[in-house]
Order: structure tokens, then sequence, then C-alpha cells
């Protein structure tokens, strides 16, 4: 037992500058600029002042208790998928050798020597296969900071096709390129969180597809907000299949005509324009300062 806790520390002690971060208690915190005249450090500390009591974890530390909410059976599934290749996208399988009879401390090991940070992505992905959604629910809650090469793009299906998940992960939607949020069941709710980050000056958000989700015209209202801003540089949406109608394209064409620079892409497929909603449509693209190249809305 000792020498596991020395080399549990020591694993922490390796890895302590990849911090994980415990939910912020409001998503309007989360996704608040720097002040003017703080620096970015400042800041960070400020709004981790807000989390006094909530414990800071390190990546092994959540992996850690994660597998030990694992009754032994499921566990010795878990350190089996990871053995299988295929399983883990495109994260390599590891040698049944070097898992052969090893707990759950030298799993953990054995994971972020093969994965990294990515560790807690693949620690999601083997639970979904062994059917421990709750766990994966769990693990939904914590925010990390990614590694660059993640940021590109944002896939909340990974996490948890959820409302609750999205909000808690705005801070990574809004350092993302594209956001992949189609068939999430996502309501209003979320339209109004995500209009925050569109009107955001750091926003990173390029491409967003919330394809499949019922957000109606209120939903859609709340989104055109977003386009509007002279602060929006969105290139692609996606609307299809959201329940839409004439009164929800009537605000993203009056959205389009107010910031017309950035968005070339726009999918309004499957939705409910009527008449005078296909009309104020076609007539937008007729205007040369639209800068649209593709738009969908039949």
């Amino acid at each position: 037992m000792e020498e596991m806790r020395r080399k549990r520390q020591g694993q922490k002690e390796r890895e302590e500058h990849i911090e994980i971060k415990s939910r912020r208690p409001r998503v309007d915190q989360e996704i608040s600029e720097i002040p003017s005249g703080q620096s970015a450090q400042q800041h960070q500390t400020h709004m981790d002042s807000i989390c006094v009591g909530q414990k800071m974890e390190t990546p092994q530390e959540v992996v850690l208790t994660t597998l030990e909410d694992l009754g032994a059976e499921d566990f010795e599934k878990f350190k089996w998928y990871l053995q299988q290749k295929g399983t883990l996208k495109k994260f390599p399988a590891i040698r049944k050798s070097k898992l052969e009879n090893v707990n759950r401390l030298n799993t953990v090991d054995m994971m972020f020597q093969t994965y990294s940070i990515n560790t807690i992505n693949v620690t999601r992905i083997v639970l979904v296969k062994i059917d421990q959604n709750a766990l994966v629910e769990n693990l939904s809650n914590i925010v990390y900071e990614p590694a660059e090469e993640d940021l590109d793009v944002f896939d909340l299906k990974k996490y948890s096709a959820s409302e609750e998940a999205l909000l808690r992960l705005l801070p990574v939607v809004k350092a993302s390129n594209k956001a992949l949020l189609s068939d999430c069941n996502l309501s209003e709710r979320s339209c109004e969180a995500l209009s925050s980050v569109l009107i955001s000056q750091s926003s990173s958000l390029r491409e967003l597809d919330l394809s499949n989700n019922n957000l109606h015209d209120s939903g859609g209202k709340l989104i055109s907000v977003g386009v509007k801003s002279p602060h929006c540089t969105l290139e692609t949406l996606s609307l299809s299949g959201c329940l839409i109608s004439e009164e929800g394209c009537s605000s993203l064409v009056s959205a389009l005509s107010s910031n017309p620079s950035h968005l070339r892409e726009l999918d309004l497929s499957y939705n409910h324009p009527g008449d005078s909603g296909v009309k104020l449509l076609s007539a937008g693209l007729k205007d040369p300062l639209w800068r649209l190249d593709t738009l969908r809305f039949l």
C-alpha cells in the first residue's frame, strides 16, 4: 500500500501542470470576458476563488476514482476494451501483457503513459461500451483544459448528448473552431447560452451544427441575436430539422442583413419556412452584401 501511495503521489507531481477544474457555479461567469486592466492569470485566480471549497483534482485522480467505482467484473471488462483495436476510435489499443493482472492504479498509470491528457476521453468511450452511463455523466461534470489539438472540433456526444453537459462545457465550445451539437436534446435554453458565445469577442467558433434539435422559433431567434452581433464570425450554421417556421426564418434574415460579411453556409432544410420565409430567404440571396455561398431551406 505504501508503494502504491508513493507511486500515485509521484504521478501527481509529474502531471501537476494539468489541472481539472470543477464546474463553475454559473454559465455567465464561465464565459465572461476578462475585465479591462486585469491579466488572464488574475482573472483565472478570481474565477477559481468562486469555487472555494470545491476540490481541484488531477486527471489521474479523476480516472482512478472512476475505476474504483467499478466492480471487479466491470473493471476486467474495462481493461479488455482497452486492449481491443478499433474500440477507441483514433486511439491505440494497449497490449494485453501490459494490463494483465494489474490493479486500478497501475491501469491508470498505463493509460496516461499511452493517452496522456486524452485519457479522460478514452475512459468515457470505454465506460459507454460497458454500459456505465452514470459514470460517464459524472465525467461530463468535469471541465478540463483540453490539449491544443482538441480545440479544432468539439463533439458533445463524446461527453453526453444533453443540455446539462453542453452548459457545463461552454468554455470548451467557445475555444473550439467547430461545434457538433446535432441530436443532443437541446432547447431554447441552450440557444441562449450559445448566443452569448457567438457575441463574445474572444470566441473561436466558426462552425455550429445544431441540426435535429427541437429549438423552435424561440431558439432560432436567440441564435439570430448571436449571428446579428458584429463580433460574430460564424461561417457555417446548420439548423436543419429544428422546427423553425417563417417567424424564425425572418429573424435569421434580419440578422444576416445586419451582419452579412461572415456567414458562408446556412442550412435550414427540413423546417417550415412557409411562403413568406422562402421569399425572404430568396430575396436575401440576391443581396450583394450577403456572403452566403450555400443556402438550404427545402
